[in-house]
């Protein structure tokens, strides 16, 4: 019995397996506008990927902006103007390419995970954080990552040495976590 938000054409791909929902529990968003959950106003925008409407957020609130997105097939400049200037951001680091290449997936699959409606790679998603941080965003969760195609310690070194690449000092200069699948996590902010 709790409000459920999505956009109109999600609402529409979802309400079937989703099971029923109360009318005053299914809130209705247009992606680009802004709308308030208490005193969190959200930006939802629109990412690249597969699905019916699919966005990030941005959450504003006390003066910060915290930004997820996940289920991304490729960056892009529209894309980035959305997920710049955060004081944290929790970004896709799906799968390491040959990993997959690799894997046990059916090559449809493997082409769909991999192509420009997909996911992250551990090594765009390190070169997005890094280009983030040069940028000024200090706090960094790497998220959504592939139990078959990708291991948290794995994510975490990419992206570490495209930090390393760029001078930046991960624990210094910048903060970097890997998203637990089955826990809550701790976040710190620099």
């Amino acid at each position: 019995d709790v409000p459920i938000y999505a956009n109109e054409a999600t609402w529409c791909a979802m309400e079937f397996g989703l099971g029923p929902v109360k009318l005053e529990n299914r809130v209705c968003f247009c992606t680009g506008d802004e709308f308030e959950i208490g005193d969190i106003c959200v930006r939802p925008f629109s990412i690249p990927h597969d699905a019916a409407e699919p966005v990030g957020y941005n959450f504003f609130a006390e003066g910060k902006r915290i930004t997820t997105a996940t289920d991304i097939g490729h960056m892009n400049k529209e894309l980035l103007s959305y997920i710049e200037g955060n004081d944290l951001m929790l970004l896709e680091s799906n799968h390491d390419v040959e990993m997959l290449r690799v894997g046990p997936y059916p090559w449809s699959l493997k082409k769909r995970i991999m192509g420009d409606h997909g996911h992250l790679s551990n090594e765009m998603a390190a070169k997005v954080i890094a280009y983030l941080a040069e940028k000024g965003c200090r706090n960094f969760i790497l998220g959504h990552l592939s139990h078959e195609n990708n291991f948290p310690e794995l994510a975490y070194q990419t992206t570490y040495n495209a930090l390393t690449e760029k001078q930046i000092a991960v624990g210094g200069d910048v903060l970097l976590e890997v998203a637990s699948r089955d826990r809550v996590g701790k976040v710190k902010i620099l």
